[in-house]
């Protein structure tokens, strides 16, 4: 019970924190780049794997069209060499950063692909890679990182995405059409 309150309470000051950097966070600018690619590719391994799979999850079900490079079979690099000029890699990293997600970052760049960080910042070694950084700080205790605010700002990008295609879709039929995907019917 102690363990939980503590970690709940590191959970807590993150999501505080996150709260109030928020007006500060260009989520517009990471949400139009998620729009405009033709296929979104997410990497996240190590501890920040639990936080990709969801963002891959959660785009796919929106009807965006992402792919999760997982590196399974030790093909990280290959899996990834399909990303070119017209597509987003959105990292996810944080410190120890996973040296394969820098290689994957570093071969998509040399490509032309844009690159959507979400990472800890001016500290992270993405952020000399990527075209657009989401600065992430979530707590850290006895060395396990919470990823609680990371999760909330995927989430966020997510529902914006999906509020910006129902917007985009609205205007398009006028106010009397039928809209895009209704939020209540995504279940993410």
């Amino acid at each position: 019970v102690a363990v939980l309150r503590v970690f709940s309470q590191a959970n807590i000051v993150s999501l505080q924190h996150l709260q109030a950097d928020a007006e500060a966070m260009p989520l517009m600018q990471a949400i139009d780049m998620l729009q405009r690619a033709r296929l979104v590719h997410v990497i996240g391994l190590r501890r920040s794997y639990g936080v990709a799979s969801y963002l891959a999850y959660a785009l796919n079900r929106t009807g965006r069209a992402t792919v999760q490079i997982t590196g399974q079979g030790g093909m990280v690099l290959e899996q990834a060499e399909v990303a070119g000029p017209q597509d987003l890699l959105v990292a996810i990293s944080f410190p120890p950063y996973a040296a394969d997600t820098l290689r994957v970052c570093e071969q998509a760049s040399l490509r032309g692909t844009k690159i959507l960080a979400i990472t800890n910042g001016a500290l992270s070694p993405l952020g000399r890679i990527a075209d657009l950084v989401i600065d992430v700080n979530d707590a850290e205790l006895k060395g396990f990182r919470s990823l609680t605010s990371a999760l909330c700002v995927v989430q966020t990008l997510v529902m914006g995405l999906t509020f910006g295609n129902r917007h985009r879709t609205r205007s398009r039929k006028g106010s009397t059409g039928q809209s895009g995907p209704d939020l209540k019917d995504i279940d993410c």
